[in-house]
């Protein structure tokens, strides 16, 4: 045998039993562990077609040369899993300079599906085009259950000159779930991985999108959410050096991305200055989405820069309780339309101009904490439709608004040294941090505890609501 085959589950055949479902013998035989040790067992994998409870399991400690392709699916409570197995390292699959936009683990046309615990990489010449792991489903059917967990893919090496819409070059990268066809994906999960130089994208999902309303000048109709990936949460994962940006959340109807980190992406040896990215943004038909407890730090100076960002087609985004900081494009930018689109509650410290760069159509700036410390002497504009009780703090720089586009309700200015935008109710008094940075901000959601206001602070209700910031900051502690 060229692997070997777990036939029986004795304790899952109870489990089913004592819940009064009877499994046919066909079924239970069916479900395999197909354990993969050797070179000749990793090239043999791809070829088979997996089933309900099969599991693909590669030896830990081992390193895989070339593609692994997944086919077939499981069903609901007996996914296929692709997992590791012993002791010791992750096992590595290595893409050995796989290009043609494959993915080193493909996953195609599929549902019921578990990954984890993989090492993977293709670092390989300059001209490659390829994907750590790549999802995509052109069967025009409703697929679920696709996990992606625990997972590190790294140095994938991909040409991504041409980042033009259609050419698909900007999608390239670490993780990447798209969604074609007419397919419909529900309970999509992305969860702690570590991608790192993995090309020009961290982690991207996209769906299909269904064709506009005869005379509809809304070419991703906000108003129909039938074409999009629900249930997808992207979470805990970090990303950093991506060449461009770190997560980009589209085609989704309320997606979650939370506890994320996205730090030194932009990052390329021959960045044009025509190429754009941020550190984590959605856009391209996000409906009811939330971005929170989130960190974005140190995006590199090409295109726009910016930590986060609301692209165009977004409707009821929410970009709440992160922290932006060090980034070349500054906290946040938007484009094109954003009905009813609120960013609250975050903390941006030491950026460039941040705020709304472009189109701010559609979004109130709400209890915002802005801090530029010593050192920063320019002027940063803050742009949002509608902005309510931010406070704004520059020790030595100035700000500035739009002031034709904006509306100011309650927002606190500081700025000693420099220029407040006048009409905006500026205020002349130290609004009282415990302990601000200086010039080197704080790494992590967690030491955010300086941005807290003392008792006598002028201002208690404006700004970010620390408090909250630091009780969530950890994800995994029980409340």
């Amino acid at each position: 045998m060229i692997m070997d085959h777990w036939v029986t589950r004795s304790a899952g055949l109870s489990a089913s039993l004592a819940l009064g479902i009877l499994l046919s013998l066909a079924d239970a035989v069916h479900a395999e562990d197909y354990r993969i040790s050797t070179q000749e067992q990793f090239l043999q994998a791809s070829s088979r077609v997996y089933g309900p409870g099969d599991r693909v399991l590669l030896e830990r400690g081992k390193r895989f040369l070339g593609q692994l392709r997944i086919k077939g699916k499981g069903l609901p409570g007996r996914p296929v899993i692709v997992d590791a197995f012993g002791e010791g390292a992750m096992p590595i699959l290595d893409g050995n300079g796989l290009s043609d936009y494959q993915g080193v683990l493909q996953i195609d046309d599929t549902g019921q599906i578990e990954v984890g615990n993989l090492e993977i990489t293709n670092a390989f010449g300059t001209k490659t085009k390829s994907h750590g792991i790549l999802v995509q489903d052109n069967s025009g059917e409703k697929h679920s259950h696709i996990y992606i967990r625990n997972c590190y893919v790294h140095h994938i090496t991909s040409d991504d000159s041409n980042c033009s819409a259609e050419s698909g070059d900007k999608n390239l990268g670490g993780i990447r779930l798209a969604a074609k066809n007419g397919t419909l994906w529900d309970d999509v999960l992305v969860e702690n991985n570590r991608i790192e130089y993995a090309g020009r994208s961290g982690i991207t999902t996209s769906s299909w999108n269904k064709p506009p309303p005869p005379g509809s000048k809304d070419k991703y109709n906000l108003d129909d959410t039938s074409d999009c990936i629900t249930n997808l949460r992207i979470r805990k994962n970090r990303i950093a050096y991506a060449s461009g940006d770190g997560i980009k959340m589209c085609g989704t109807y309320k997606g979650l991305c939370e506890y994320n980190v996205a730090h030194h992406c932009g990052y390329r040896d021959n960045a044009k200055p025509t190429e754009v990215s941020a550190g984590i943004w959605g856009g391209f038909k996000n409906i009811d989405c939330v971005f929170q407890y989130n960190e974005a730090y140190a995006h590199f100076p090409n295109g726009d820069a910016a930590g986060f960002d609301v692209d165009g087609w977004s409707k009821r985004t929410i970009i709440q309780y992160n922290y932006s900081h060090d980034n070349s494009g500054g906290f946040i930018l938007s484009w094109h339309k954003h009905p009813d689109c609120i960013v609250r509650h975050n903390v941006s410290v030491n950026e460039k101009p941040f705020g709304s760069k472009n189109n701010n159509q559609g979004i109130a700036f709400e209890n915002n904490t802005f801090y530029l410390g010593d050192g920063l002497k320019g002027t940063y504009a803050v742009w949002g439709e509608t902005m309510r009780s931010n406070l704004l703090v520059a020790t030595q720089g100035s700000f500035s608004t739009n002031k034709a586009k904006v509306v100011s309700v309650g927002d606190y200015y500081y700025t000693p040294k420099g220029k407040n935008p006048s009409g905006t109710g500026a205020e002349a008094k130290d609004p009282g941090f415990v302990n601000p940075c200086g010039a080197t901000s704080p790494i992590g959601l967690a030491n955010l505890g300086g941005f807290k206001l003392k008792a006598d602070s002028p201002c208690p209700n404006v700004g970010a609501d620390i408090d909250h910031i630091l009780q969530y900051a950890d994800p995994d502690k029980q409340r």
